[in-house]
């Protein structure tokens, strides 16, 4: 299971809008863990994706000019991945505004199941 750590938008930013909340989502499959962020009008280059000691951190900032105002959007969320998850089984694309990342899960954190007999 995939735990959201912290989210680091502010009080401030949560009341007046000034953060940059975009919808997320994490699935868990039956081979990997799948998480979603909804972010149209990014471009690939303005994420940035670290994995670091069983945690996955993802992060956009920009300053945007619209219409006369200037603003500072910014969005940060990271989560723990489960134990052993190594950076070679994670893989990010970027289309039609949806971030998709994928967590491959290892023979350690696949589902074992196993028939118990009746007796």
């Amino acid at each position: 299971m995939l735990y959201k750590r912290f989210n680091n938008q502010t009080v401030f930013d949560e009341l007046f809008g000034t953060g940059f909340n975009k919808k997320t989502s994490v699935r868990e499959l039956k081979d990997r863990f799948q998480i979603k962020v909804v972010a149209p009008g990014l471009r690939k280059k303005d994420f940035k994706i670290d994995f670091e000691d069983g945690l996955i951190k993802i992060e956009f900032k920009r300053d945007a000019d619209r219409e006369g105002l200037f603003t500072k959007e910014k969005f940060f969320k990271s989560w723990i991945l489960p134990e052993g998850t190594e950076p070679e089984h994670i893989s990010a694309s970027y289309d039609a505004g949806v971030l998709s990342i994928s967590i491959d899960k290892t023979e350690a954190h696949k589902p074992k199941t196993q028939n118990i007999p009746i007796q």
